[in-house]
């Protein structure tokens, strides 16, 4: 494996940190948002449901725009230029003097959010060796499970201690504190990396051939199947009668299983780096779909039913949760480094879709079924869509990863 010299590493832990204050400030705001929006405008279920769904609008509808933005020269000033409006638009929501203002305004931020977060990808992408890349994601990871472990909590400490005019403030900062780190970056990638150029046509068939369009299904299905269910998660506790506390359990066992694993990752990525195999994408993902049907088992016979068993499940969905997006990842800079920009924007924008549409199927499967028959629909679905993938591109992907 080739040394990485002292200015990448410097460079690497810069994004590093970038990255990792952008992500704990927006997971405050996503806490803070939502208790801003029930407690002090009163929002029911459906203007829940409505901010969720607008907020993700911005990412779909503006895919492409966003692609050819982080896809050009002087993404970096695009990058700095979202993060600090995103910053403006933070603090702008407290003056906001109606419910219906208070959405504009998030649609907003959410719009310039859709911006940052594919720019810091391709600027990642340009600026990670590839003898690196597994190594980054992995600490990558373990900082954004960090983040989703702390930030919500804290956010909601702040909140009751203070107020959420200040805890807005303190999430506005934390972006502003992004923008800064993300100015000390060069423009440029440094010039000791060396990354390959195509011509335009090649580039184009490979954005557009089987390698993005497996790439592309399994995301979809991924989240799609793990949003029909997550997002039912305080409705089927509620149904059980299992206290408040139990969500707050799950959603931290999955995200300490997360940690874990990418810690295992880092040390594991200098011996038998990750390579871009579709299996490396297709096993996490097929894992999850597993647990899933391991706990509508436990639906189905409720003497397995216990707080343990579901804990423990959690925790092991966290963990290939990891390992899909550290793979996730991997796949796309190894493949589609050429129009990472323009990849970075579709990615997003498939994730939002399945985020909007994923929770209302599991809304109606629930409210027509049961809470194991949806486990069992979702795991079921997810697996036989993973394995048609599997099969489709047998002839034409690499499946097996090399020794």
């Amino acid at each position: 494996m080739a040394q990485v010299d002292a200015a990448t590493k410097n460079r690497l832990r810069m994004l590093l940190l970038g990255d990792g204050i952008v992500s704990f400030g927006g997971w405050i705001d996503y806490i803070v948002i939502l208790t801003l929006s029930v407690f002090y405008w009163k929002a029911d279920q459906y203007d829940i449901a409505l901010i969720g769904a607008a907020t993700l609008c911005p990412g779909i509808v503006l895919s492409k725009p966003i692609g050819m933005l982080v896809s050009h020269p002087s993404m970096i000033h695009w990058l700095r230029a979202s993060l600090l409006l995103r910053a403006f638009c933070t603090v702008l929501l407290l003056m906001a003097t109606s419910l219906q203002g208070f959405i504009i305004l998030a649609v907003i931020r959410a719009t310039f959010n859709s911006i940052a977060l594919p720019a810091i990808s391709v600027l990642s992408a340009n600026s990670v060796p590839e003898d690196e890349r597994s190594r980054y994601y992995s600490v990558l990871n373990m900082i954004n499970s960090a983040a989703k472990m702390i930030g919500p909590a804290l956010g909601s400490a702040l909140s009751i201690l203070l107020s959420e005019t200040y805890t807005l403030f303190f999430s506005g900062f934390l972006t502003f504190l992004g923008f800064i780190v993300f100015c000390c970056l060069g423009a440029q990638p440094i010039s000791s990396l060396k990354i390959k150029k195509v011509d335009t046509m090649t580039t184009q068939q490979r954005l557009y051939g089987t390698t993005w369009y497996a790439y592309v299904g399994v995301m979809f299905i991924y989240f799609a199947m793990v949003f029909m269910v997550n997002n039912q998660l305080p409705v089927i506790l509620s149904a059980m009668k299992m206290n408040k506390q139990v969500l707050g359990m799950l959603v931290s066992a999955s995200a300490i299983g997360n940690f874990l694993y990418g810690f295992w990752s880092v040390k594991k990525s200098k011996h038998k780096p990750l390579t871009g195999k579709i299996s490396e994408l297709l096993m996490p993902a097929m894992s999850t779909m597993v647990c899933f049907v391991v706990i509508s088992v436990c639906f189905f016979y409720f003497d397995l039913l216990h707080i343990e068993t579901l804990l423990l499940c959690f925790f092991l969905i966290g963990m290939v949760s990891a390992r899909f997006s550290i793979s996730s990842n991997i796949y796309l800079v190894t493949h589609f480094n050429e129009q990472i920009g323009v990849a970075s924007g579709w990615v997003q924008s498939i994730q939002n879709l399945a985020m909007l549409v994923a929770p209302f199927m599991g809304a109606f499967v629930l409210s027509h079924t049961s809470s194991g028959k949806l486990f069992l629909l979702s795991g079921v679905v997810g697996l036989c869509c993973l394995l048609g993938i599997r099969m489709l591109v047998n002839n034409s992907l690499p499946i097996v990863s090399s020794k």
